[in-house]
């Protein structure tokens, strides 16, 4: 389990959240109803991004999949239809096409 360390990232300003990401696990949030200062001093974040001191437990954590989740997904859904298509699977390019 993490102890998360939240580095403030960016702000959206129409939406009124801040984007937050963990330095140490890479999982990434978000502040709900952030002040007017703590809006303002984000909107600099994307070029002077900082440490996030308002509390975690207003950090909502977003349930991302990985990219290499998404890649097992695609190959999995790509082998099933061709077993359902009678034909024999054949990976075509790299791993990294997956990515794609």
């Amino acid at each position: 389990m993490c102890n998360h360390r939240w580095i403030v990232f960016s702000a959206d300003l129409e939406c009124c959240f801040i984007s937050v990401q963990c330095s140490k696990c890479h999982a990434k949030g978000r502040v709900s109803k952030p002040s007017q200062r703590e809006l303002k001093k984000a909107f600099f974040a994307t070029s002077l991004p900082y440490v996030w001191t308002g509390g975690c437990f207003r950090v909502s954590i977003l349930r991302v999949k990985s990219d290499i989740l998404l890649a097992r997904e695609k190959f999995a859904s790509e082998y099933e239809l061709c077993l359902k298509q009678g034909r024999k699977y054949e990976k075509s390019g790299d791993l990294n096409s997956f990515f794609s």
